[in-house]
């Protein structure tokens, strides 16, 4: 069976970061499966363009055109499509229809940021792509629920898949020590989705309460400058170490005393997974959507009331003081148990007629 995956570039962010994770798996089990891939990308730059190519039993190649795309399609005989985007799926729109067509959803089709009028015409861009699709995979339940509800799909047009986040790789470079000692970490992207404006009044709740809170954020990002003004607005600059990018971010988990996450919203944040697999503490806001999902409504993690800052600090005081919560299942995030998923999926996709 050939299958074709198409993402939009090899720029790194959680899609790329996560498509990663499962070609990797699939090219590994693809002579056990019977399976060819093939990896299609709209720009052909990145910061991770030198690891996908280097996928073992993967052929990676651009895309020049919505009908050389067609050509290469039935050329290479491809029986299944996946859009690793929901948006880049209008490249569907040519093929034939005996192939089998999949687009991704990661984050939810009405996002908070966004006006009424853009999410209706995102809602109806979406509605169509969607309803042109065999099927639609989303990365948690939550988000599948979104899509049935503002797109009104059927149950059984949208399922649920979850992402290749963790393997045993991770515990073995998430073991290297780190320049930093007693602090708490943040890993993501410096932004409004992210919630970085919040983050720096809980920095600033946490240090009243805690003399020696220290906080190392893990990425950048477009509000990078916004977020250093108000902490040094609010006098606690001087807790917060911006270290930026890192190819191993699992080390700064690993050894944190737990991992921050205010975001306003995500599709199911492997961020908390990662954390989770590695046995770190984890506070998050209650956001549309996966962190209730992942740590059972709380159970499993410290799950706060959208946007309350102060409980996110007191959360935040009570792990300081060993009131730890137990960890979330990570066993569905594996990389295996997603390519074994994914495999199941397009080969029971595939079978239909």
């Amino acid at each position: 069976m050939n299958i074709c995956y198409v993402m939009e570039s090899f720029t790194l962010g959680g899609v790329e970061k996560v498509t990663y994770q499962l070609l990797s798996e699939l090219g590994h089990r693809a002579k056990a499966a019977g399976h060819r891939y093939y990896l299609k990308v709209l720009d052909n730059s990145g910061d991770l363009k030198s690891l996908f190519d280097n996928i073992h039993n993967v052929e990676v190649s651009p895309i020049e055109g919505f009908l050389s795309f067609r050509k290469f399609c039935i050329e290479n005989q491809i029986e299944c499509v996946v859009f690793t985007k929901g948006g880049i799926s209008r490249y569907a729109c040519l093929l034939p229809l005996s192939i089998k067509t999949v687009a991704i959803q990661h984050v939810p089709i009405n996002l908070p940021q966004v006006s009424k009028l853009k999410n209706c015409f995102r809602a109806f861009g979406a509605a169509i792509l969607y309803r042109r699709m065999s099927s639609v995979i989303t990365v948690s339940e939550g988000i599948r629920q979104n899509l049935i509800k503002y797109l009104r799909l059927s149950e059984d047009h949208v399922n649920t898949i979850y992402n290749a986040v963790v393997d045993s790789d991770v515990d073995t470079v998430a073991s290297t020590p780190t320049e930093y000692k007693d602090y708490w970490v943040f890993v993501g992207r410096l932004s409004y989705q992210k919630g970085t404006d919040m983050l720096a009044k809980v920095v600033q709740l946490a240090s009243e309460q805690i003399p020696d809170f220290k906080l190392v954020i893990v990425g950048s990002g477009p509000e990078e400058s916004a977020f250093t003004s108000q902490l040094s607005s609010f006098g606690v600059r001087d807790r917060v170490i911006i270290h930026g990018f890192s190819d191993n971010p699992y080390q700064y988990i690993k050894h944190a005393k737990g991992l921050l996450l205010p975001s306003r919203w995500e599709g199911l944040p492997t961020v908390l997974v990662e954390a989770a697999y590695l046995g770190t503490q984890t506070v998050s806001f209650d956001c549309r959507y996966g962190p209730s999902e992942l740590t059972s409504n709380g159970q499993n993690g410290y799950l706060i009331k959208q946007d309350d800052v102060d409980a996110f600090a007191e959360a935040i005081i009570a792990i300081e003081k060993g009131l730890q919560k137990p960890m979330p299942d990570t066993k569905n995030f594996t990389k295996s148990q997603a390519a074994k998923n994914y495999e199941l999926f397009v080969k029971q996709l595939c079978s239909q007629k």
